[in-house]
């Protein structure tokens, strides 16, 4: 923690060292020997780079199930640590709002991750979630059924269209807004980069909520500082109560 704030070990101020975009954690994907032995799917959908690997042996040496990680343009969204990272979105957000949770709309999620987290929620009575990207959902089915499952649920009702453009003309409102739409934001931001850093983006999920609403969003790491400047500052101008977590 002391190197990356820029400090010695003595407590003197260093020059800061720039970090590297992206940094290399969870991208292992060609000529690796630790998570790419076996790959099971390579190719494209119409808006990503699909990589499905297994691995031989399951953490802690299991040996009763496959262990697969699906990744999109090198980000593992389904295996290994993603699981961490989706509870870490949906967690806080729907223990806060307890049994006003009824309503879940998630933004991306195509894979079914966050779909089969929130459906854990026994409150949860309607979870809608729109993602582009149909491709990815039958890779998904196939690959990764426990998490396509929640598509399975009579609670749940996909939807096939750009967040953008439903933002628009959606008219239905939710007590829990998760949004999943953040992709390598090293990228410049546009329509195709699944990068929502606009501030009509930021309005158009707060008309979304009930009153008592809540909104639960992505918004960088320590290697992603200034984006993540630039996402709270969006946040605050539209919200009257931002908690960075």
């Amino acid at each position: 923690v002391r190197r990356a704030l820029g400090l010695g070990i003595s407590g003197v101020p260093q020059r800061p060292q720039p970090l590297r975009m992206p940094l290399e954690v969870e991208r292992r994907e060609k000529g690796t020997k630790r998570d790419d032995k076996l790959v099971d799917f390579r190719g494209r959908t119409p808006h990503a780079e699909v990589v499905v690997v297994r691995r031989e042996r399951c953490a802690g040496g299991s040996r009763e199930r496959v262990c697969r990680r699906l990744r999109l343009n090198g980000e593992v969204v389904l295996g290994g640590r993603s699981a961490c990272q989706r509870e870490a979105l949906v967690l806080p957000l729907l223990n806060l709002l307890g049994r006003r949770a009824r309503r879940v709309l998630v933004l991306g999620g195509g894979a079914g991750g966050l779909a089969s987290l929130v459906l854990k929620f026994p409150q949860v009575e309607r979870l809608l979630v729109v993602d582009i990207d149909t491709r990815l959902t039958e890779l998904a089915r196939r690959w990764f059924p426990e998490a396509a499952a929640a598509f399975g649920d009579p609670r749940t009702e996909l939807v096939a269209a750009d967040a953008f453009q439903w933002l628009r003309t959606a008219t239905e409102k939710f007590d829990a807004v998760l949004v999943n739409l953040e992709r390598e934001p090293w990228r410049n931001a546009s329509r195709t980069s699944r990068i929502p850093r606009t501030a009509a983006f930021i309005r158009g999920l707060a008309a979304r909520l009930e009153p008592h609403g809540v909104l639960a969003q992505g918004i960088g790491t320590i290697a992603t500082l200034r984006h993540s400047a630039l996402m709270l500052d969006l946040h605050r101008a539209v919200f009257p109560t931002v908690r960075p977590m």
